[in-house]
């Protein structure tokens, strides 16, 4: 698409118009997620564990610490 100085929005400068044509480049990637899970015996094992699942070119957005129940210890009788 050409512009003119008349096609322009009014109320701007957009200086010497008239000939120019613009021309845009994006670079886009596809919008994908995945969840995937892991544990260890304590946060840093457990983080290890889960970047080593990562794939290549994915990168890391959140990590959500999953509480496990407690375990009951047995009662004396």
């Amino acid at each position: 698409m050409r512009y003119t100085t008349s096609s322009l929005p009014a109320g701007r400068d957009h200086g010497p118009t008239i000939g120019i044509m613009v021309k845009l480049v994006d670079i886009i990637q596809p919008v994908e997620k995945q969840q995937i899970r892991a544990e260890g015996d304590d946060y840093d094992e457990a983080k290890a564990a889960l970047s080593a699942q990562i794939p290549e070119g994915w990168q890391l957005l959140s990590i959500v610490n999953e509480r496990s129940l407690p375990v009951p210890f047995p009662r004396a009788s």
